[in-house]
């Protein structure tokens, strides 16, 4: 609740003796989130026993919503994320015109925009680094013939690793 109120950590430093002891300081002089200081309050006290439950949480988030006419059958009406993500498509795109005109400056953005390909072909190259764990299994069936079913789980675990491998570097083109 507190990162959800402030965007920042109530430990940021992460010091055990802080977090122990609960020192924690809300923002002085913050007025959006007054209503929920009693719950930031509630959830981190030191005594596990004196911390606010589930359900009281709720119900006090219930109260809150009434009194600020928050219907929480009603979808989300958030805003703001999508202005981030055209913003970035909107440079590249002005760039290529423009580096149509000057091919020195077209080399640096040619080169930003590869960099998500070649995260894109990361997952092609897995199929090609299958075929050799499928002959490498044959010398690891011999130490793992003795565990009996561990065959099934050396081949599968190369086959995990390597789609967990190109799914982050899918997802990592995603992300830029």
């Amino acid at each position: 609740l507190y990162m959800l109120c402030y965007n920042k950590h109530p430990f940021e430093d992460s010091a055990k003796l802080r977090i122990l002891n609960a020192n924690y300081t809300i923002p002085p002089g913050d007025a959006k989130y007054l209503d929920y200081h009693p719950l930031i309050r509630g959830c981190l006290q030191v005594n596990p026993d004196q911390r606010l439950t589930v359900s009281d949480l709720l119900e006090r988030l219930a109260a809150i919503s009434e009194t600020r006419g928050i219907n929480l059958r009603e979808p989300l009406a958030l805003e703001g994320k999508r202005i981030d993500s055209s913003t970035r498509p909107a440079p590249a795109m002005n760039n290529g015109p423009t580096n149509n005109g000057m091919d020195r400056t077209s080399s640096p953005s040619a080169h930003q925009i590869p960099p998500s390909p070649h995260k894109v072909p990361p997952p092609h190259p897995p199929p090609p680094s299958r075929p050799p764990p499928v002959h490498q299994p044959p010398p690891a069936v011999a130490p793992m013939s003795g565990g009996g079913g561990g065959v099934g789980g050396g081949g599968g675990s190369g086959l995990f690793s390597t789609i967990k491998g190109g799914a982050g570097g899918f997802f990592k083109g995603l992300k830029d």
